[in-house]
């Protein structure tokens, strides 16, 4: 098994750890979006610490859970409705605040961001209530 998709400009730290969920499940980690182009301030994916992933014939909420089991420190599931009912195949890894992510900006290790997070999108919102696993209480 192996991690594939846009991997380029990924730390290796995020590799390494989307590999052992590979190796764990017997399936490929498909990196959707990896490292983007932007302010290093503005996303984990910008300095290559934070990665969108996919496994097959698991939904947001599963990978979010391997995620978290891998040792990310943030993670979000990505749902396809409005209402946070319809779990997309799609969820969010970042190793923000981690020894040996990127030292400097605001994910850093103590910058204003680097804070263990977990999240779920719905509007760009928190969602009270939402159960989904070990990965957002």
């Amino acid at each position: 098994m192996a991690v594939t998709g846009n991997t380029q400009g990924v730390h290796a730290d995020v590799i390494s750890r989307l590999e052992t969920i590979s190796t764990r499940l017997g399936k490929d980690v498909y990196v959707h979006s990896g490292k983007r182009p932007g302010s290093i301030d503005d996303s984990p994916h910008n300095t290559g610490i934070g990665a969108d992933v996919m496994v097959s014939d698991m939904n947001s909420i599963a990978i979010a859970d391997e995620l978290v089991t891998a040792g990310f420190s943030g993670v979000g599931e990505y749902y396809r409705d409005d209402a946070g009912t319809e779990e997309s195949n799609t969820a969010h890894g970042d190793i923000r605040g981690l020894p040996g992510s990127e030292n400097s900006g605001a994910y850093a290790p103590g910058g204003a961001k680097s804070s263990k997070r977990c999240w779920h999108r719905l509007k760009e919102q928190y969602v009270p209530g939402r159960k989904s696993g070990h990965s957002c209480p």
